[in-house]
């Protein structure tokens, strides 16, 4: 039992443990978007049902032959570390070679790097949990093997909170390659003996006297209790299409709700990997419960709480933006649970014997599977907006609807009699009916003023029309956050507005540099297209590059009908296509320094940040694409959520540049009005050049000395940011 436990529990945790880690070497590759986790969620719950695929069918094979096509995987799971090791320097974390060369086909690069990277790994992994479950349960067949299920899924949770609190602040991402190396290495030690210890057991009984029988020792032998074993002659059927279609759907439903819930998050703050472990450990804590006893779901507790909380939830999502964290981080949690405790409550209650454990374990791999592929690839193609969140909680009313205990199934009289009562009915029908015409209107109506929408693998982009007092007005949005406006009168359209006036920071910055005081032009990087505001700073002669990851802000912001911006600039305007940082490192790589003037970081408004934008190694960067010791760097910070003055400071410090923080105020007189406010933090190697009038304009921030770890490529902390910008 221990040689079981102990290898079903490591092959656990190495698989939840690896999906931070891998995810945490690729977002920086692909603009932080918080659809990166979405995409490696979905390649990881593919290859679930890949490994239990393999499982299920090498548990059909002879014991003998189990083994030796088991153990042939884990060898070849092994010798691709070694590769890995001999091409990147440690193995699963590839180096700056495999980095996309541009912006375009994200999903599909993406895929084809995790698959590169961890694919034989993980798919060994996967294979094994249910594996050696039913190798325990030839070997012990008076003991139950439902709780190394269990066990398996605490595991897991381990493994999520072990990697943002243990493994990330204390390893770089090399040293975390070689970590993962050593307990798979451990692992496979572990599996032989348990293969070795399998081969001679026979496989399970398939006389309906020996089923009932081993059924009947398992449930005496549980040291909790445990559903109520199904009759002998149910123990040796095979599993109907009726059964696999519900294991299915109460398996993709939760599934489902995990992504559309974590997704959610990431939009709403930023994509780290505490913001993922949260839900998926919420996610793993239902397995852990509902598998682990019966005591612990409760039908008559969790269908009203489902209740309350979908209400909630919806209010929170349309309602008005918050500032906070805490009240939808918990609202959206416990939502999540309740779908996991009521799906995954009714999947331990219809678990068959463990002669068809393999085939349950593949049709909730093929349920969990569906709902990554949903929200991964079917969703973006399908919808405009995130509905999957809408549905998430419509599928989690239909399970409810939908799955009914019967006699002999662990419902009382009294909950069988309340099931079917003609207002509990009509109480369901009545949920259902409105979530339903709640995504259809949503679906329906494009929204008042709506001008285009476009969503992809960053995210929804919208373009809408308003009237400011007697203006018109042009907007982008990516979610709630607005990433530029311009008004469409003669009078206002030149003018750059928002957060990039020329009262701002950017503006002064601009206004005072030594080049434009001695009329000489100017070159200007600028990452962050938006609509194109700061193209109206352009004068003849200048330069301005945009690096923009999104291709669908490009388009929007290059349609005159929207903006004119770009078009109308008197300066040549160059857009490139790509996350930044990679666009940045190649250029410097091919053709030297570009010799920016002025170099724009406008990424952070958003809640979701690009978070390898602001390390130490990024500044490096852009210092080397600086022309003189007088060019600046402007960073635009206005974050509802996130301070990030002390992570800029604290790199100010370690790099020795003189910074200034500037707040501009909304000019509330003004009309239309064009100022909204904003904070910017601008730094240079030499402090002569904030020395100047026009800078003590603006109300200078002063800081407390206090500054947080410096954040680099191996550490980044974005809970050391969470918290409402105070000025």
């Amino acid at each position: 039992m221990p040689l079981f436990a102990a290898t079903v529990f490591l092959s656990a945790f190495l698989l939840f443990l690896v999906q931070p880690l891998v995810g945490r070497v690729l977002l920086p590759w692909f603009g932080g978007a918080p659809s990166v986790w979405t995409t490696c969620m979905l390649f990881f719950q593919v290859l679930l049902l890949a490994g239990y695929g393999w499982a299920h069918l090498v548990s059909r094979q002879p014991p003998r032959r189990q083994a030796a096509l088991h153990l042939s995987m884990l060898g070849a799971a092994a010798l691709a570390f070694v590769v890995g090791a001999a091409r990147w320097g440690a193995p699963i974390v590839p180096d700056a070679s495999m980095k996309p060369p541009d912006g375009l086909y994200p999903t599909a690069r993406l895929l084809l790097l995790l698959a590169q990277t961890v694919g034989l790994p993980y798919l060994a992994l996967s294979a094994t949990g249910p594996l050696l479950q039913a190798w325990y349960a030839r070997v012990y067949p008076d003991r139950s093997a439902w709780r190394l299920y269990a066990l398996s899924n605490t595991g897991s949770m381990l493994a999520l909170f072990a990697y943002p609190f243990g493994l990330e602040p204390l390893l770089g991402l090399r040293a975390q390659g070689w970590a993962f190396s050593l307990g798979f290495v451990l692992f496979f030690a572990g599996c032989a003996r348990a293969a070795l210890r399998a081969r001679g057991a026979p496989m399970l009984p398939a006389s309906p006297a020996s089923a009932s029988s081993s059924a009947s020792n398992s449930t005496s032998t549980s040291a909790s209790p445990e559903p109520a074993a199904p009759a002998a002659s149910q123990a040796i059927a095979r599993p109907s299409a009726r059964q696999w279609a519900v294991w299915i759907a109460l398996a993709a439903v939760p599934s489902l709700s995990l992504l559309a819930i974590t997704n959610q998050l990431c939009q709403e703050v930023a994509v780290f990997p505490m913001l993922w472990v949260l839900p998926l450990a919420t996610y793993l804590a239902t397995f852990i419960l509902c598998f682990e006893s019966n005591r612990w779901y409760r039908r008559t507790i969790f269908v009203p709480l489902l209740g309350v909380l979908s209400v909630m939830a919806l209010l929170l999502f349309f309602g008005e933006v918050r500032s906070d964290l805490a009240v939808p981080l918990t609202n959206f949690l416990l939502l999540l649970f309740a779908i996991g405790m009521i799906c995954h409550g009714e999947l331990a209650r219809l678990r068959p014997a463990p002669a068809h454990l393999t085939s349950f374990y593949l049709a909730v791999s093929i349920g969990g599977a569906c709902g990554g592929l949903f929200v991964g690839l079917a969703a973006p193609a399908l919808f405009a907006s995130y509905f999957e969140f809408d549905l998430c909680i419509l599928g989690a009313w239909v399970a409810v609807i939908a799955t009914s205990p019967k006699a002999g199934a662990g419902a009382d009289a009294r909950q069988r009699a309340q099931r079917r009562s003609p207002l509990f009915m009509l109480a369901n029908a009545s949920v259902l009916l409105v979530l339903v015409a709640e995504v259809m209107l949503r679906q329906g109506n494009p929204g008042h003023g709506l001008l285009a929408k476009a969503r992809g693998f960053y995210g929804v982009i919208k373009v809408e029309s308003a009237t400011r007092g007697a203006f018109l007005e042009h907007s982008m949005s990516h979610g709630r956050i607005v990433h530029g406006a311009q008004y469409q009168d003669a009078a206002h359209k030149p003018e750059p507005v928002t957060y990039f006036t020329r009262n701002s920071g950017v503006g002064r910055a601009i206004a005072n540099h030594p080049r434009r005081l001695a009329g000489q032009p100017m070159r200007i990087g600028i990452i962050g297209l938006g609509v194109g505001v700061l193209a109206a700073y352009g004068q003849p002669g200048d330069e301005i590059r945009f690096y923009e990851i999104n291709p669908d802000v490009i388009r929007l912001a290059q349609t005159p009908q929207y903006f004119s911006y770009l078009s109308d600039s008197k300066a040549k305007i160059d857009v490139v296509l790509g996350d930044a940082r990679i666009m940045l490192e190649h250029e410097l790589a091919q053709g030297g320094s570009r010799g920016y003037d002025l170099f724009v970081l406008d990424a952070f408004s958003s809640d979701s940040i690009p978070a390898h934008l602001l390390t130490v190694q990024a500044f490096q960067l852009y210092l080397a694409h600086l022309r003189s010791p007088d060019s600046i760097i402007a960073l635009h910070v206005s974050n509802r959520m996130l301070d990030l003055g002390p992570v800029i400071r604290r790199t100010a410090q370690e790099l020795n540049l003189p910074l200034v923080e500037l707040l501009s105020q909304a000019m509330t007189a003004q009309d239309p009005p064009l100022e909204q406010p904003a904070h910017w933090i601008l730094l240079s190697r030499t402090k002569e050049v904030f020395d100047r009038p026009d800078f003590n304009g603006l109300e200078r921030v002063k800081r407390k000395p206090v500054l947080p770890r410096l954040w680099t490529d191996d550490y980044t902390n974005i809970l050391t940011a969470l918290g409402e910008f105070k000025g």
